[in-house]
C-alpha cells in the first residue's frame, strides 16, 4: 500500500499535565538568548513578560500575539526564541499525563500511557467547500481524553 505524504501538514507534539503553567520570560531565558545572539527587539519585549506565569499555553500565545503585534509578528519570536536551540519558554505544569499530537484543522492524537489509552480523531476537509481558517469545533478533544483517563483509575 502506498501512502501519499503531504509535506505541507504535520503534528504538534505536546505534553499534557493536569495543572498547566507557563513562564514566557525569566532571568535565565534572557540570559540564554542573548548569549545566542537573539535581536534586541526581541530581547526588550520578551523582558517587559519577565517572571510572569500563564495558566495554560493558550494564554501564553495570546499573550504573545499581542506584545508582537499579531500573529504576523509571533514569526520575530518564533526566530528568535528557538534560536540555536535555545528553549522558548519555561513549563512549570505539574507531571507529565501523556502526550497530544495536534494537526492540521482538527486531527489529534493523545496518548496517555499510565491508562493504556490512545484516542484518534481525524477529518476529511470538504475538499468543495474547504476553508483552511475554519477548523474543527472540537478544541476539547484533549480534555475529554484526559477526563476519561482519569474516570478509568
Amino acid at each position: 500500500m502506498r501512502h501519499r505524504v503531504d509535506a505541507t501538514c504535520s503534528l504538534l507534539w505536546l505534553l499534557l499535565s493536569s495543572e498547566e503553567r507557563i513562564e514566557l520570560a525569566d532571568d535565565g531565558l534572557l540570559a540564554k538568548w542573548r548569549a545566542v545572539g537573539c535581536d534586541a527587539a526581541f530581547l526588550e519585549k520578551m523582558a517587559t513578560l519577565k517572571d510572569r506565569v500563564y495558566p495554560s499555553r493558550e494564554a501564553a500565545v495570546a499573550a504573545l500575539t499581542e506584545l508582537f503585534g499579531g500573529k504576523e509578528g509571533l514569526a520575530l519570536w518564533q526566530a528568535n526564541a528557538m534560536r540555536a536551540g535555545a528553549q522558548q519558554w519555561r513549563n512549570l505544569s505539574t507531571p507529565v499525563e501523556g502526550y497530544a499530537a495536534l494537526g492540521f484543522l482538527g486531527q489529534y492524537l493523545v496518548v496517555v500511557p499510565e491508562q493504556r489509552i490512545v484516542a484518534v480523531r481525524q477529518l476529511e476537509p470538504d475538499r468543495a467547500n474547504f476553508d483552511e481558517t475554519k477548523t474543527d469545533s472540537m478544541n476539547d478533544f484533549t480534555d475529554l481524553v484526559l477526563g476519561l483517563a482519569k474516570s478509568d483509575r
